[in-house]
């Protein structure tokens, strides 16, 4: 009877040890491959119609020293268009 206590309190321990041993490398993993699916783009407004889109997807224009981006080209030359008026 002490045999088969001993035998199945070492077999736990022995689990509680692979688990503990695992949960740390798979933390790492989780870890790693989150950062590697993290958004790394910013999200800006577009001065015309309002809409947020990602900073690399808009289209650019310097209007009097300050970089301003568009979700189209429609809104771009609209914004251009009204201006370029005064």
């Amino acid at each position: 009877m002490k045999l088969l206590i001993l035998l199945l309190l070492g077999y736990f321990c022995w689990r509680a040890l692979k688990n503990w041993v695992l949960s740390g490398s798979q933390t790492q993993e989780n870890v790693s491959s989150a950062h590697r699916d993290a958004i790394d783009d910013i999200m800006v407004k577009d001065p015309v119609c309002g809409v947020y889109f990602p900073k690399r997807d808009g289209i650019g224009l310097t209007y009097k020293g300050e970089e301003l981006y568009f979700c189209s080209q429609e809104c771009k030359a609209k914004f251009a268009h009204t201006h370029n008026e005064t």
